[in-house]
């Protein structure tokens, strides 16, 4: 009984897994290509998702 618990732990830790990666890549390359009209906020994302420190991207860089 102990394995079947352990078992059904590890499933939903996969689980949580997938659907955190699978909301992630919710932004593609268009998403971040400058001129897109939300290029910015879409980077404030991207370096939020990335852990850039502050969460922070420099556009002059």
């Amino acid at each position: 009984m102990n394995i079947v618990k352990q078992l059904n732990k590890i499933s939903i830790f996969i689980s949580i897994a997938f659907f955190t990666n699978a909301a992630n890549a919710m932004l593609s390359c268009k998403d971040v290509k400058y001129g897109n009209e939300n290029y910015f906020d879409n980077m404030q994302k991207l370096a939020a998702d990335a852990r850039l420190p502050d969460g922070y991207f420099s556009p002059l860089s």
